[in-house]
């Protein structure tokens, strides 16, 4: 067996390896705990963004669908026609709203929509 007679080896054997050692051990615990809480927030903020931008982006869509139900219901109202084009109109200078294209299909009058089903 090695026996240590210098007081300096033993000092470093007995008291700084040790700390060494729990130093070393703290850092690393310490990493994977941050490492783990700091993934979770960016998770957190990521579906926070993506939550926002879908909101957005559902506002934005929410009122040129209106614009194309109140269309679809004038079917069975009186001046019909002039009322779908009004709002054909509308849903046109909508901002966001790229192409407003309408075809009646077995419809030789063009001023007036077919029969609503």
């Amino acid at each position: 067996m090695y026996v240590i007679k210098s007081l300096q080896t033993r000092l470093r054997l007995y008291l700084v390896l040790p700390l060494i050692l729990f130093l070393v051990a703290a850092g690393v615990l310490g990493y994977a705990y941050i490492r783990g809480a700091l993934i979770k927030e960016w998770q957190e903020v990521a579906i926070l963004r993506m939550a926002r931008a879908a909101n957005i982006i559902d506002l934005r869509l929410q009122e040129p669908l209106h614009w194309m139900q109140s269309f679809a219901q004038t079917c069975d109202e009186p001046h019909s026609a002039m009322i779908q084009n009004w709002l054909l109109k509308q849903l046109r200078e909508h901002e966001g709203v790229s192409r407003v294209q309408l075809t009646w299909l077995g419809s030789d009058v063009e001023t007036s929509p077919p029969h609503c089903n």
